[in-house]
């Protein structure tokens, strides 16, 4: 147990730690973001036409009218994810929240692993499973997002190479304590 709580948290790190270098180091991500040269603008019109904080669609439904599917056809599609109240640009309590959900998502990969046949593998065998588990929750995510929501291709490829790098650099550190003991 405590293996794989060290196993946990020092995985949680290296994600939070990888995290940190893809998307302020690196800026593996910046070129599949945009800016608006009239973003005041913009800005303007959605403090006075966004109600509340959430998800806004474009179109708002897809219920099979005529009207809705010539809209689809026709574009823009846009999902906007809105927060009225803006946040702290420093980020801290997001920074708390990624570290802590790092560890966690760290930890159920110890677990998987820790009940996998890789489990009595070599180091190697470890180190993939773990990256097979993000291969598998990248491509369920972003294709999902992708092909669902109209995330941008080069979007969802970034995110996908991050998520796979990120899970296989956790991995190496994870397969190092979840491992069976040698000790008879």
């Amino acid at each position: 147990m405590k293996k794989t709580i060290l196993a946990a948290v020092l995985g949680g790190v290296t994600l939070f730690i990888w995290g940190f270098l893809s998307w302020a180091v690196l800026d593996l991500h910046g070129g599949t973001m945009r800016g608006l040269s009239n973003e005041d603008e913009v800005r303007a019109f959605m403090k006075s036409n966004f109600p509340q904080s959430s998800v806004y669609i474009i179109p708002k439904t897809m219920d099979g009218s005529e009207a809705t599917m010539k809209k689809y056809q026709e574009g823009p599609i846009a999902t906007v994810i809105y927060q009225a109240e803006g946040q702290n640009p420093a980020m801290p309590s997001q920074m708390v929240i990624g570290l802590l959900t790092n560890i966690l998502f760290a930890w159920l990969a110890a677990w998987f692993l820790s009940r996998s046949t890789a489990f009595a593998e070599s180091y190697f065998s470890r180190v993939t499973f773990v990256g097979m588990l993000g291969i598998f929750t990248a491509f369920f995510q972003h294709i999902t997002n992708w092909n669902w929501m109209a995330y941008p291709t080069d979007y969802s490829v970034v995110m996908i190479a991050d998520n796979i790098l990120a899970m296989f650099l956790a991995g190496l550190v994870i397969a190092v304590f979840v491992k069976p003991d040698t000790a008879s």
